[in-house]
């Protein structure tokens, strides 16, 4: 009796598993975009995050007529004035009596409105040192806000261009199949 059903023709061919991988399917270009955005997003998330465990420190935060009032009294040691944020940094004893013992000595932070009050303020007060920082203190952080949003667009657009690309060279081939055919599966001429 002739055998219709060959189980070894009639059967795709399997692909081999990958261990580790759901399904042990390869991973498809998709499924690598979604991981590098997913990546990219916690990153962003992190590097966020780490500004304000950063300022957590041994920092104390003084309003700003307290730092006038401790400037005045010359309870300030140094002084370092960031021009793009209005912030101020340095150290100061808390009490006229600790002046002088650097054990006392606590860093502050505040901020202060008007540069040119602020170095009239310190003309009058020579022993303290004053720093006027010119720097951005977020450059990298502006830099990546503005330029990686740009970089993404391009990247989904490429992306985009390059499937939309494949579709048109596919769009005639509808006669075509990927059949695998065998002697038992050809027509008889």
């Amino acid at each position: 009796m002739p055998d219709d059903h060959n189980d070894n023709n009639s059967q795709t061919p399997r692909e081999p598993k990958i261990p580790g991988m759901p399904g042990g399917k390869k991973p498809t270009r998709t499924g690598w975009l979604y991981f590098l955005l997913a990546c990219a997003l916690l990153g962003y998330a992190f590097f966020n995050m780490g500004s304000g465990f950063a300022s957590s420190s041994n920092t104390v935060k003084l309003a700003t007529s307290e730092m006038v009032s401790a400037i005045k009294q010359d309870c300030v040691e140094n002084l370092t004035y960031t021009v793009q944020d209005g912030s101020v940094t340095g150290h100061y004893w808390k009490t006229k009596k600790d002046k002088g013992d650097t054990s006392e000595l606590k860093s502050f932070s505040s901020t202060y409105v008007g540069s040119d009050s602020l170095a009239e303020l310190m003309a009058e007060h020579p022993d303290t040192k004053y720093i006027v920082n010119t720097n951005d203190p977020d450059f990298w952080g502006d830099l990546a806000m503005n330029v990686l949003p740009t970089i993404a667009l391009i990247a989904i657009m490429f992306y985009f261009m390059r499937q939309m690309m494949g579709a048109n060279n596919r769009n005639m081939q509808f006669g075509k199949t990927n059949a695998k055919t065998n002697e038992a599966t050809r027509p008889k001429v």
